[in-house]
């Protein structure tokens, strides 16, 4: 149902309801004036029929009366109200009737008559019905234009929010003059505008993404062509050389060890290749080892010296282990890249009903670099992603290892603990 009609509905409920209270305090009225006026005029009927008047006089008299009628003579207004009009002032107390009788001369007889007092009654309830009919057609006809007036800045709205749904984050809704439609107007622009950046956001990461997925596939056919590839061949060259070799021991000694080597060599790339796209000791060992080993592959490839410091909460599930762990390389990666540290340290604990990852450095970066927009890259963006996976937080903070009286950045995420150790069952 629409608003306006549903004002109209209202309103004219109410006038209906004022209306029949009106007409039934009016009629209760008209039936108390009506009983109180009958037996006002018998004393007056009384006082013409004894005082000596000539009969002439007291017809004449008694017809100038409202309320008494002289013999059988109709009332002049009777047929203008209507029967079941003069049916609701019936009463108990029957019109009193006096009779005058002259010696020899025709009988006179006057009768209290209540029906200008009905008829009284009836013009006010007409006026009434038609004053409340008039009220009634011009407040329906001032709501509805005023409620169409006030409707249409929310048509427009309700077109904002169909073309939001419908993709376009473009749109926005101007100033209607109506207060509330302009505070819902203004909210709905904020959100179409956060829907904007969201999407244009989205759209960059996909690019960015699909970038670095080339990247990483250019990475991982150069390193298997150019390193494990190139192993792969010399085995091949040495196990051809060998049965050459029957008739050099030294040699075919020295063949065999190289072939060895080789095939340590491919076995431990292979690991390091498996190891960028899952970690197998994650899976293996747990979370702690894993981070152990990955701070002493940092250590041993970039002299990065990593301190944890990790205390683990019982029963973590293995989707939030296999985050935090990416959490970590993501965090020490760029630290490698970015920051020229020489320090590192990793906080995983237990705070009250939290779970707190830090991963501070002493390198060059600073937070308000960060803070710019511009300044945020994949691995900052793919953290905070993953952060919000696990229903958590990340913020940047100064880093609590200073060198030179400058300190670098440390990475804060903040993951409710409940939602980390959670069985889960889907």
């Amino acid at each position: 149902m629409k608003a306006v009609v549903r004002v109209l509905l209202m309103v004219n409920l109410a006038f209906l309801l004022a209306l029949g209270l009106s007409l039934l305090v009016l009629l209760e009225q008209g039936r108390d004036d009506v009983v109180r006026e009958q037996r006002a005029m018998v004393p007056v009927i009384e006082a013409l029929l004894v005082s000596g008047l000539p009969r002439e006089s007291i017809e004449q008299l008694g017809g100038s009366l409202r309320h008494v009628q002289v013999g059988n003579q109709p009332h002049p207004r009777a047929e203008d109200v209507p029967q079941w009009f003069q049916d609701l002032f019936r009463h108990d107390s029957e019109p009193r009737k006096l009779a005058l009788t002259a010696s020899g001369g025709p009988r006179l007889v006057l009768t209290v008559d209540d029906l200008d007092e009905v008829t009284e009654v009836w013009d006010s309830t007409l006026e009434i019905v038609w004053v409340f009919l008039a009220a009634m057609l011009i407040s329906n006809l001032a709501i509805y234009l005023g409620v169409n007036q006030g409707i249409q800045p929310l048509n427009r709205v309700n077109a904002a929010l169909r073309a939001i749904q419908g993709g376009d984050y473009q749109i926005r809704v101007g100033i209607s003059g109506v207060y509330e439609v302009d505070q819902l107007a203004g909210y709905l622009n904020d959100m179409a505008a956060a829907l904007q950046q969201a999407e244009q956001e989205n759209r960059n990461l996909t690019r960015t993404l699909m970038a670095v997925q080339e990247q990483e596939r250019g990475a991982l056919a150069r390193e298997l062509h150019d390193d494990l590839g190139q192993y792969v061949t010399a085995i091949r060259t040495q196990a051809w050389m060998m049965p050459l070799q029957q008739q050099h021991p030294e040699r075919l000694q020295q063949l065999s060890e190289q072939v060895i080597a080789g095939c340590d060599a491919v076995q431990t790339g292979f690991r390091r290749i498996v190891n960028n796209l899952y970690p197998v000791l994650l899976e293996q060992l747990g979370l702690q080892a894993a981070l152990e080993e990955l701070a002493n592959q940092f250590a041993d490839t970039w002299a990065l010296d990593v301190d944890l410091q990790i205390e683990l909460p019982d029963e973590l599930n293995e989707n939030a282990a296999a985050h935090l762990y990416r959490l970590v390389q993501e965090a020490l990666t760029n630290v490698i890249r970015h920051a020229r540290a020489q320090r590192a340290r990793v906080i995983l604990a237990v705070r009250d009903d939290r779970l707190l990852l830090e991963i501070a450095d002493d390198g060059s970066g600073r937070v308000e670099q960060l803070q710019n927009a511009n300044a945020t890259g994949i691995g900052l963006r793919s953290m905070r992603e993953r952060c919000l996976l696990l229903n958590g937080q990340l913020r940047l903070m100064p880093s609590p290892l200073v060198v030179d009286g400058q300190s670098g950045i440390a990475i804060v995420a903040e993951i409710p603990l409940g939602f980390v150790i959670q069985e889960e069952t889907s």
